[in-house]
């Protein structure tokens, strides 16, 4: 698939605080990544951490929290994960998939697709 980026909103669902920022496009990637000094700033509440092995097969532990994102006008509340070691932000599959939004890899583009019930 071919990188491309995202501008995306980041918001505590309970405070409202919010920032936005540019995320790659990683449909690899389960949860949405954020800098933990995203979920300090914002006051996101900590549910606890959850281990992700990477690309190079080493594993991390990361900071886990629900916060809102906003791409492409549709909001979803979706869990990420928050690290020290994040190098950017990555918006996840599993939120591509609440906002029902699927990756074109020529275009790079998010298309809107209808949810499945099978």
């Amino acid at each position: 698939m071919g990188v491309f980026r995202k501008r995306i909103l980041v918001r505590n669902p309970q405070s409202g605080q919010s920032l936005e920022t540019e995320a790659l496009v990683d449909t690899g990637s389960t949860l949405t990544v954020l800098p933990i000094e995203y979920l300090r700033r914002l006051e996101i509440a900590i549910l606890g951490t959850r281990s992700f092995e990477l690309a190079d097969k080493n594993t991390v532990e990361l900071t886990v929290g629900y916060a809102e994102v906003t791409v492409e006008g549709g909001t979803v509340l979706t869990l990420c994960a928050f690290g020290e070691s994040v190098a950017e932000p990555i918006l996840s599959a599993t939120t591509l998939e609440l906002l029902f939004l699927a990756v074109d890899p020529a275009r790079k583009e998010l298309l809107p697709v209808q949810g499945l019930l099978m």
